[in-house]
């Protein structure tokens, strides 16, 4: 910024030289090419700074490409654990449903997932908690969950009364 600062400060005072060597040019013979020296003279203080280096084109990229690549580092890691989040209460949810639809009531349904590659989330373990009264029923609970998601939930039975999720 200050290099075009300084360059607009010498191309001002490159006009007013200019301006007056042209009101103080004697008339005559000579006129002519002095007329030409001025103007010469003027052209040049125009082209100068771009050719001298003062002014600098090219922005300064390293520090700006630094903070575009932490901004999207920090979102894409944002973006993942959102997903996970989503997916996770997704997967929590659709496991109520079916459990509910067999007549089961769970107490409390907790699913941990991550991600296994660019394409594909896994889960890394379901957790349901179930009533006392529903435990002979584990074996059956136990088989709809992995139909219906290929993982083996690991089943805890309560004393308490069926109910729905306590973080709902």
């Amino acid at each position: 910024m200050d290099s075009i600062r300084s360059a607009a400060v010498s191309l001002c005072i490159a006009l007013v030289a200019t301006g007056i060597f042209s009101m103080l040019l004697p008339s005559g013979g000579w006129n002519r090419f002095a007329k030409f020296g001025v103007q010469l003279f003027l052209l040049l203080s125009l082209v100068s700074p771009f050719f001298s280096g003062d002014i600098n084109w090219t922005m300064e990229t390293g520090e700006l490409l630094e903070e575009a690549d932490s901004a999207r580092t920090e979102m894409s890691a944002l973006a993942e654990e959102q997903l996970l989040e989503n997916f996770s209460e997704n997967l929590e949810q659709s496991a109520r449903e079916i459990l509910e639809n067999a007549g089961f009531s769970p107490l409390e349904i907790e699913a941990r997932v991550h991600i296994a590659d660019e394409q594909r989330i896994d889960i890394s373990e379901l957790n349901i908690t179930l009533p006392e009264e529903e435990k002979s029923r584990g074996d059956q609970a136990s088989g709809l969950i992995k139909e219906a998601f290929g993982v083996e939930p690991r089943l805890a039975f309560s004393g308490q009364t069926g109910g729905k999720n306590s973080g709902e």
